[in-house]
């Protein structure tokens, strides 16, 4: 099921973030609330908020459930790296807008009322647009301003026009046709052994002599030049620690119990199952009327005594229909418009009558409710009490780390200030820019590290722990180390060079005997290496023990039924094969499919079309991303 999410992931498309940037706006109003200031990344100098970024990956959460019921495994964000891929394409519609507005590109009043009667809250049941009152007063419903959003609007009129414009006119000729169909029909299958460079690393390390490491030394000493590296002492204000000894009053738990009586409300919730019958929102009346029969047929069953999941399961257009469209407990105000009536209207276990939203008709069943409710003080208070232990915990450690600066900057030893304050200086080993120390190795520490002089300390680092305080107190400039420093670097690469090669000649030389006649079984025995074989793959197809190798791939498709071939480097190892079966397309299905592979070349060409674009956007525009903030979210 993964595999299948990981597929979808990279069929992401332009066009398909585009469709959900516009179902975000329209039905999340919190899209637009003022959030924390966070920058998730800035484009060109335009923010890309902490507040944007979490809408848009719960949309594609939303969209995942979708694909799978509704469900979805255990760090699934982490495993397909979809924290990243919502982040790219936030970054990209950015670009994209930086490029529309430098090219003067301008949207027109009637494009844009031409885009508002295409969204279903904004046409009534004739199919009509609303008029400008009613477009107003649903905005105003969801929360969201009328300026901010025709702006949105405006922008994504502009995305469409700049990848339009960039896409238009691509078509595909009968030879690329061809060629696709042979690449996608035409299959091999071969075996193939691999040589390791590592199997010869004991016999060459035996050759090297002092003259050879002098050698290599003197022909690439630069490759060995040492950056500059510096080495700090460092105390850390634990947080942690001080909130196990920080005290909050009844008061102070009180007053914040008041100001957050909100994060402690709960809002009126059915738990409900629901029957769908989706309507497109281009439909015809005809189809309107069509699919609004269905739904009465379904709720005449339903009242006829059947049972409620199981004309879900079979009726419903819902991915909930896989749970007898069971949707759980319902908070008010989430649902689609016009689900809330009809739901929140019903008794426990009673059915509504059909009603209409945006995305067709549908039948609510209640099967229990909940009330709205504020939960009493003596529930949270102890919740309360941990989140004001760690914000005087937090606001105590910056104090005390503020302190320890402002002596050691007034002439206080950095150790006898720690030890005031019960907190051991420690000593970081010699470090370089690139890499860090131990845990701090954030691009923020090594910068401030490595800005400032011998002796000098720096402001207070917040860090996983806390607040982390530290003086430099080593800088080792950049140098050429002498031969003797490095010799045992030097050793290493010369090793790992010979093996390479000594590697490579005895691939050759086993791709020679096999050309002659030899079984490649008996040679493996003498490599001691295995025989793995390919089951019949195309051109593009990747191979699980060796990974992509276009390379390999193309020359088992040139060598023909039991040609060998190689050696070919395939991520460090020498790979020697030969082909026991090679399998031509069936060119009497082409006609048939040719249709379906001229689409699929197609859009194969824009999205190629359209990567280089952004490409070239990143080179002209800059584009900076708060990786560690983008990475907090992929649990």
């Amino acid at each position: 099921m993964l595999d299948k999410m990981r597929r979808n992931v990279r069929r992401l498309s332009w066009t398909l973030w585009l469709v959900i940037a516009a179902f975000i706006i329209l039905y999340f109003p919190d899209f637009f609330a003022a959030g924390p200031d966070n920058e998730v990344a800035r484009v060109d100098g335009q923010v890309i908020t902490l507040t944007e970024y979490r809408n848009a990956l719960n949309e594609q959460m939303n969209y995942y459930r979708g694909l799978n019921n509704g469900d979805l495994p255990e760090n699934f964000v982490q495993q397909i790296q979809l924290h990243n891929v919502v982040v790219e394409q936030l970054v990209r519609r950015k670009l994209i807008l930086a490029a529309a507005r430098d090219q003067g590109f301008e949207i027109a009043p009637q494009e844009i009322r031409d885009r508002l009667v295409q969204f279903p809250a904004f046409i009534d049941e004739s199919g009509r647009w609303i008029g400008v009152d009613e477009y107003r007063n649903v905005l105003a419903r969801s929360g969201i301003d009328q300026a901010t959003f025709e702006q949105n609007m405006v922008e994504e009129l502009l995305v469409e026009r700049v990848t339009g414009l960039l896409t238009e006119g691509i078509q595909v000729s009968d030879s690329q046709l061809q060629e696709l169909y042979q690449r996608q029909n035409e299959r091999v299958r071969f075996d193939y052994i691999q040589v390791r460079p590592t199997a010869f690393q004991a016999e060459v390390l035996n050759e090297i002599d002092d003259a050879a490491l002098r050698s290599r030394y003197t022909d690439n000493t630069e490759s060995y030049r040492l950056p500059e590296r510096r080495k700090v002492s460092y105390a850390v204000v634990d947080t942690e620690a001080l909130r196990d000894v920080v005290t909050v009053d009844d008061e102070a738990l009180r007053a914040e119990y008041e100001a957050s009586l909100e994060d402690f409300t709960t809002d009126e919730q059915v738990k409900a199952r629901q029957i769908v019958v989706r309507v497109a929102p281009d439909a015809t009346e005809e189809d309107r009327a069509t699919a609004r029969a269905a739904a009465e047929a379904a709720l005449a069953r339903v009242r006829g005594d059947e049972d409620f999941a199981a004309v879900a399961e079979e009726v419903s257009d819902d991915p909930s229909s896989a749970t007898g469209g069971d949707l759980g407990w319902v908070t008010r105000g989430r649902q689609v418009e016009g689900w809330d009536e009809a739901g929140f209207a019903l008794e426990a276990g009673a059915v509504s009558e059909v009603t209409e939203t945006p995305f067709g008709f549908v039948i609510i069943q209640v099967d229990e409710r909940r009330d709205a409710r504020v939960q009493p003080f003596e529930e949270v208070s102890g919740q309360l009490e941990q989140r004001l232990a760690w914000d005087a915990a937090e606001a105590r450690a910056a104090e005390i780390a503020d302190e320890i600066r402002a002596a050691v900057l007034r002439g206080s030893n950095l150790p006898d200030v720690a030890e005031s304050h019960s907190l051991t200086v420690e000593e970081s080993p010699l470090f370089g820019q690139d890499a860090g120390f131990g845990e701090y190795t954030s691009r923020e520490f090594t910068s401030r590290a490595f800005s400032l002089g011998a002796g000098r300390v720096a402001e207070p680092l917040r860090v996983r722990r806390g607040y982390l305080v530290f003086r430099v107190d080593e800088i080792e400039a950049a140098h050429l180390p002498e031969f003797e420093d490095v010799v045992a670097a030097v050793r290493s690469d010369e090793a790992e060079a010979r093996s390479i090669d000594r590697a490579r000649e005895r691939a050759a030389e086993f791709v020679s005997r096999i050309q002659a006649g030899e079984e490649l079984a008996a040679i493996a025995e003498e490599a001691t290496a295995v025989v793995d074989s390919t089951d019949l793959v195309t051109r593009d197809e990747v191979i699980p023990a060796l990974g992509r190798a276009p390379g390999l791939m193309e020359a088992a498709f040139e060598a023909g039924l039991d040609g060998a071939g190689g050696p070919l480097d395939v991520n460090g190892r020498f790979v020697v094969f030969r082909v026991v079966e090679h399998q031509l397309p069936d060119w009497t299905l082409f006609a048939g499919q040719s249709d379906e592979l001229r689409d699929q070349e197609a859009a194969q060409q824009r999205n190629r079309l359209f990567e280089a674009y952004i490409g070239a956007l990143r080179d002209r525009y800059a584009v900076t991303v708060n990786q560690n903030l983008v990475d907090s979210f992929a649990g």
